[in-house]
C-alpha cells in the first residue's frame, strides 16, 4: 500500500494538477521541497515551521504539546499544518499559493511524525548519536535522509519481527554522551 491508496481519484487528480506533474510519485517528488526552500534567501522565514518545541519534561517523563503556547508567535509546525490547510481548501486562492500549500503540507506532516520533533529536548532528535546501518549520525538524520530511501516493503501493520529487524539497524549511544554534540540541522 501506498500513501495514494487513502486518497480519493479526484482528490489525486486535483493535487497533480496543482503540482504540474502526472506521476504516481508526485508527493515523492515534493516531499523535501519545503526542506530545500527554507535554506533559499526567500524561505529563511520557513525555518520555524518545522517544529515545535513542547515546553515540558523530555520524554519518556512527558511528552505534551500546549497549544498555542509552545507555538512562538511567528509560528510553528502546527500553526503551519492549519494554515496551509486552509489556503489549499480555498479553492479562489491562487493556484501557485496552493501548489507551495501542499509542498509544505506534504512535508510538515512528515515532520511532525519525527521522533522528538515536537519537544525541545535534543534539538528534535538532532542531539542523539546513534549508529545507523554501521554509520555514526544523529536520529533526526535517519529519519529525514536515511529511512526514506530504505527498501522497506510498506505493510499496514508492522509486525513484532519486522520492528525488530528495524530496530537492530540502530545503536544508540548512553543519553549523556550527546550533551556536547553540535545539531547537525541537515
Amino acid at each position: 500500500m501506498t500513501i495514494l491508496d487513502y486518497l480519493l481519484p479526484k482528490s489525486i487528480e486535483q493535487a497533480q494538477l496543482l503540482l504540474n506533474d502526472t506521476t504516481n510519485t508526485f508527493l515523492g517528488n515534493i516531499a523535501s521541497w519545503a526542506d530545500a526552500y527554507r535554506y533559499t534567501p526567500g524561505g529563511k522565514w520557513s525555518a520555524e515551521l518545522h517544529y515545535v518545541d513542547g515546553l515540558d519534561a523530555p520524554p519518556p517523563d512527558s511528552c505534551v504539546i500546549k497549544y498555542p503556547s509552545d507555538c512562538p508567535p511567528e509560528g510553528c509546525i502546527i500553526s503551519a499544518i492549519q494554515n496551509y490547510t486552509s489556503i489549499l481548501a480555498n479553492r479562489r486562492a491562487d493556484p501557485a499559493l496552493r501548489s507551495d500549500a501542499l509542498k509544505f503540507l506534504v512535508h510538515f506532516v512528515g515532520d511532525i511524525h519525527q521522533p522528538l520533533h515536537t519537544e525541545g529536548f535534543a534539538a528534535g532528535a538532532n542531539g542523539i548519536l546513534v549508529t545507523f546501518m554501521g554509520r555514526k549520525t544523529n536520529l533526526h538524520a535517519v529519519w529525514d535522509v536515511w529511512i526514506p530511501f530504505l527498501p522497506l516493503t510498506p505493510s499496514p501493520s508492522l509486525s513484532c519481527s519486522s520492528s525488530s529487524r528495524f530496530l537492530s539497524l540502530f545503536s544508540f549511544y548512553h543519553p549523556n554522551e550527546h550533551k556536547n554534540m553540535k545539531a547537525d540541522v541537515s
